[in-house]
């Protein structure tokens, strides 16, 4: 008799794992909007020739780095594999030092309201992770 019982995702977990999810559809749904609004010089046809500018190409392969990162980490975090834990940890960290980064600016500028929202982003984003390690 099998005594073992599969243990799922506590709603700490399921919170953080939807957090990296959301985040990365949402770097997916502003490259979509990116990409259809074509109003980048970085790509371009001139003479017949496919000219590509290389701060642009960068740009575009990190932010594709951060799609697929944070839906494979996502996913990952929500089928309990250990992969989706690693994935995610360094994400919710990254973006919790640029939301803390972001506050420091809007600190520093007197803007007051994006302060707020950044603020909440902050928290959530901190709780995320720490209910990642408890």
């Amino acid at each position: 008799m099998n005594t073992e019982e599969k243990i799922g995702l506590s709603w700490k977990e399921k919170l953080a794992a939807w957090t990296v999810l959301v985040i990365g559809i949402g770097y997916l749904l502003l490259q979509v909007i990116n990409l259809l609004s074509s109003k980048s010089a970085g790509y371009s046809a001139t003479d017949g020739a496919l000219v590509i500018s290389k701060s642009e190409l960068f740009s575009d392969l990190k932010t594709y780095f951060y799609i697929i990162t944070g839906i494979t980490g996502g996913i990952l975090l929500l089928k309990m594999k250990k992969l989706g834990w690693i994935i995610s940890v360094p994400y919710l960290l990254i973006f919790t030092v640029l939301a803390s980064w972001g506050m420091l600016f809007s600190i520093k500028m007197n803007t007051y309201g994006s302060l707020a929202f950044l603020a909440v982003v902050w928290i959530f984003l901190l709780l995320s992770l720490f209910f990642l390690f408890t």
